[in-house]
């Protein structure tokens, strides 16, 4: 887990020499917001948990709620599984979540898995081509009976031709161990988003074929969770699916089955409301 931010995160292996000029470059470019947060991480040294991402709730100054939060069991193995419109949607899950239930873990990206959060986040190391996360400690959430929440796409949100800010399509792992360990689920609605030049960055990325690879826009996190100053952040909780009312519909090893029920659930997350808390099948 990350105790400051530098060049250490991206490249422990550069020579000293090296790691200085990168950390001159990335300090002096104070949109990146990095020492405003290195400041922030030692402002509250004593603060961990739900109760130090709220106290930086309060430090850059936006406002976050979870409607139909009663839908969210206060104990018992759950799983959530969340649009990823990007900004601070995970800095406001944790802040909300941590008003219903203190034992939940979230996937989240190792770029903003500061140590002060480490018993809630998983982290997930979107540099690495291979396994980019460590599926013990997911395992292990279960097994201790905790929620556990899924950034289902993987990814941020993008802006489709219609200019509507859309997750790609679910995959399927979520389901796969809400299946393996028999949990009801909650499907969850964020909205917020990042800024023009986030989504201007992404587009530069992805139409060099050399930098496809390289997410260079999740560089810019912090900046974005920055950004939400003067925002509130509204969150959206479907009604709780018990495991008998979806199990019925996966199948174990079987994709083609499995992303119709996992797109089922895609269907459901732009619909839900403070009025509506329905889910697919429902209607």
């Amino acid at each position: 887990m990350i105790e400051k931010y530098d060049i250490d995160i991206l490249q422990p292996k550069w020579p000293k020499w090296k790691k200085n000029i990168a950390n001159f470059i990335l300090f002096n470019l104070k949109f990146l917001r990095i020492g405003r947060t290195n400041r922030l991480l030692k402002k509250y040294p004593d603060l961990e948990g739900g109760d130090f991402i709220q106290q930086i709730t309060k430090e850059i100054g936006f406002d976050y709620e979870i409607h139909n939060g009663e839908n969210i069991p206060h104990k018992g193995p759950v799983t959530l599984c969340s649009n990823h419109p990007g900004g601070a949607d995970v800095v406001g899950t944790i802040a909300g979540l941590w008003n219903i239930r203190k034992d939940f873990s979230i996937l989240a990206n190792r770029l903003i898995c500061v140590k002060q959060v480490n018993d809630l986040v998983i982290p997930v190391d979107l540099l690495k081509s291979n396994q980019k996360v460590d599926l013990n400690e997911i395992d292990q959430a279960y097994k201790n009976n905790r929620l556990v929440v899924f950034y289902a796409a993987g990814k941020n949100s993008r802006y489709n031709e219609q200019n509507q800010l859309l997750d790609r399509r679910w995959r399927t792992t979520f389901l796969d161990y809400a299946f393996k360990y028999k949990t009801p689920i909650i499907v969850y609605r964020i909205i917020t988003s990042n800024t023009p030049l986030f989504y201007k960055v992404a587009r530069v990325r992805e139409n060099y074929k050399s930098l496809k690879k390289v997410p260079l826009e999740n560089m810019f996190q912090l900046r974005e969770i920055f950004k939400q100053k003067g925002r509130k952040i509204d969150m959206y909780a479907s009604r709780l699916i018990p495991f008998e009312d979806w199990g019925q519909f996966y199948k174990e090893g079987d994709l083609k089955v499995n992303r119709a029920l996992a797109d089922k659930l895609y269907d459901t997350v732009y619909s839900l409301s403070e009025t509506n808390q329905s889910v697919a099948w429902d209607k």
